[in-house]
């Protein structure tokens, strides 16, 4: 993408923030407006290192965000929180880009991720630890020709997402 590209998406996303100061009804909606412009200047400094590895779609929600994912044996994806408060992931789902309802990891009701911790999942068996959960599957979930995980949140909107190719 072109640098010009670049600074058009950066503005034109920092006017939508702006304006819509204006009209929104609650703190989460400047959190989403503040997260495009957070999102805009990522890809853009991404973009300038020439590093662009795969970047999350979304602004992380409280500071949780997908922050690895082996599509390849053995395959796991790593949930992080960066904010120093520990936060309730409970109901919150893990899904590949598949449409099966079986493609999907959903955390224990009462989940709790520890500030400045992450925790890894895994798709085969095992026994849970408080670093370590297991989906107990036999079969993979993400596909090794490349695949994209989404974090959506217990009201079903997405959280994080993170692709991967081999």
């Amino acid at each position: 993408m072109s640098k010009s590209r670049f600074y058009v998406l950066i503005t034109v996303t920092f006017f939508i923030s702006v304006f819509c100061f204006g009209c929104l009804n609650n703190p989460s909606e400047i959190n989403t407006a503040i997260g495009g412009v957070g999102l805009a200047y990522y890809a853009y400094d991404a973009w300038e290192k020439d590093d662009v590895p795969s970047i999350p779609s979304k602004i992380v929600e409280k500071g949780v965000s997908i922050t690895e994912l082996q599509i390849e044996e053995p395959e796991y994806i790593k949930i992080s929180n960066f904010s120093d408060e520990d936060f309730n992931i409970g109901g919150w789902i893990i899904l590949d880009d598949n449409t099966q309802n079986d493609h999907l990891y959903v955390f224990s009701e009462n989940f709790t991720l520890n500030g400045n911790s992450s925790i890894t999942v895994y798709t085969v068996a095992g026994n849970d630890t408080s670093t370590e959960l297991y989906m107990s599957r036999e079969a993979s979930i993400w596909n090794n020709e490349g695949d994209t995980a989404f974090l959506m949140n217990s009201d079903g909107v997405e959280v994080s997402s993170l692709s991967r190719n081999p």
